[in-house]
């Protein structure tokens, strides 16, 4: 796959004859996953290239910093999870103020029609598009008509009668559960981050941890304990997680610990990727470090066996 950000990167690859799908893409997952595969489909018909069009910043993000949602997954990793659908072109625009100025009309007419020349443009039902978002799936159509490309909605997609959508899934995690986050995203919710210096209480009592620094803009699921696989440097560890203050340890700051289970190493500075696999429990505060230790044991044995199956 080719990964580009601008047009002047556009400009030098092979373009002609374009299929797109255009949307924020954030967890890939089954919805997105259908328009993907579609783009591909339609790509074949008309023995084109296949193409992502998306957005860094999540235009929710641009918009309100503060109050817009986490995201489900980082840009690197969409990046993978769309490679690995099979697209041939990425491209990653700029989100900003000029962007977000254009009107429906003029992204159509300006970044569509005249720079890409799509031959078809997929998109999801509730695509909108332009200043303000005032541009929807029937503006596109009608647009698509004048400037002379193909436009196809792809409808939505249902798990169980459930509307599958990021919003969902960050509800999903936000609860703590994994496995409908896991059914609804088609993979195990993922979880990135570098290890740093925590305070080394696990080393203590037998159980050292890894302390992981997760981007700021990641969601991180209900604090709790959970059963997950561990990527590191290529190799893979069951581990239990720890979400949350450590409330046996009064911990000032929420943290994100890593057990990995049969590892005996130095993990400082490294990257560690989190597979959650299950949330085991809630919180809870031992009132002596033998209890803790127990119930610790009670968790890596469900955690082993979550990680088996």
């Amino acid at each position: 796959m080719i990964a580009i950000n601008d047009f002047n990167q556009f400009a030098s690859i092979d373009h002609r004859g374009l299929v797109m799908a255009i949307g924020n893409f954030d967890g890939v997952h089954l919805g997105h996953r259908k328009l993907l595969a579609s783009t591909i489909e339609k790509a074949s018909q008309f023995n084109a290239r296949s193409m992502v069009l998306t957005f860094e910043p999540h235009p929710a993000r641009y918009f309100k910093p503060n109050q817009a949602p986490k995201m489900l997954i980082s840009q690197q990793h969409k990046a993978a999870l769309i490679r690995e659908m099979g697209i041939e072109i990425l491209f990653t625009i700029q989100f900003n103020q000029q962007f977000a100025e254009l009107t429906p009309e003029t992204f159509v007419k300006e970044i569509l029609h005249q720079r890409i020349r799509p031959k078809a443009v997929l998109v999801g039902f509730n695509f909108s598009f332009g200043r303000h978002g005032l541009g929807n799936t029937k503006i596109l159509h009608e647009l698509g008509e004048y400037f002379g490309f193909e436009v196809e909605v792809i409808p939505p997609v249902y798990h169980q009668e459930l509307l599958v959508s990021s919003s969902l899934i960050r509800d999903a995690l936000t609860d703590g559960n994994v496995e409908l986050a896991r059914q609804l995203l088609s993979y195990w919710p993922v979880l990135v981050g570098t290890v740093v210096r925590g305070y080394g209480r696990g080393k203590t009592i037998g159980f050292p941890t890894a302390n992981l620094k997760i981007d700021d803009e990641i969601l991180i699921p209900a604090p709790g304990v959970y059963a997950a696989i561990a990527e590191v440097e290529n190799e893979t560890y069951k581990s239990v997680i720890n979400i949350g203050c450590c409330p046996t340890f009064t911990n000032p700051n929420p943290t994100l610990e890593a057990h990995l289970l049969n590892f005996d190493g130095n993990l400082y500075g490294k990257k560690i990727k989190l597979n959650l696999h299950k949330r085991l429990r809630a919180e809870e505060k031992f009132y002596s470090i033998e209890e803790l230790k127990n119930q610790i044991l009670k968790d890596i044995a469900e955690a082993d066996f979550a990680c088996s199956r």
